[in-house]
């Protein structure tokens, strides 16, 4: 399976989270330790909307702030960045400096560059009326 390069840089940080932190040192319900490992299991394989389940999961058990980094990198990875902004944004509520920090801050960046582009500020939006008169077409009469 090959994989972009964005994708191999959060396998990476997800790696060194779960590395950094594995489940049974960061929760003590043995149900959200089973859902963390899952989810890692889950995000090497590249199914990212699997493991956002796995670690909302265990979020929702043991509300712990360093869940929220791998579920943020799991949305976003997704392309769900209004939601990976909004973890990343509670991650750094708690855990404001140090090398994930810096990578939540970098990743919020990144997704907010992506939305810019997905919606582009000087757009125009123009109303449509249906008045159920045809319009002619060039040089035609009606």
């Amino acid at each position: 399976m090959l994989f972009s390069t964005t994708t191999t840089l959060t396998l990476a940080l997800a790696s060194l989270f779960f590395a950094s932190a594995g489940p049974e040192d960061l929760l003590s319900d043995p149900k959200a330790r089973e859902y963390v490992g899952e989810a890692e299991i889950m995000f090497a394989e590249g199914r990212f909307a699997d493991a956002a389940g796995m670690l909302e999961k265990a979020y929702l058990i043991e509300p712990k702030a360093e869940l929220l980094f791998p579920w943020a990198q799991a949305e976003r990875e997704q392309g769900h960045c209004d939601v990976a902004i909004e973890l990343y944004g509670q991650f750094l509520e708690s855990v404001a400096e140090g090398p994930m920090a810096d990578a939540a801050r970098q990743n919020i960046e990144r997704c907010d560059g992506d939305v810019a582009v997905a919606v582009p500020a000087d757009e125009e939006f123009v109303e449509v009326i249906d008045d159920d008169e045809p319009e002619p077409l060039d040089g035609e009469e009606l």
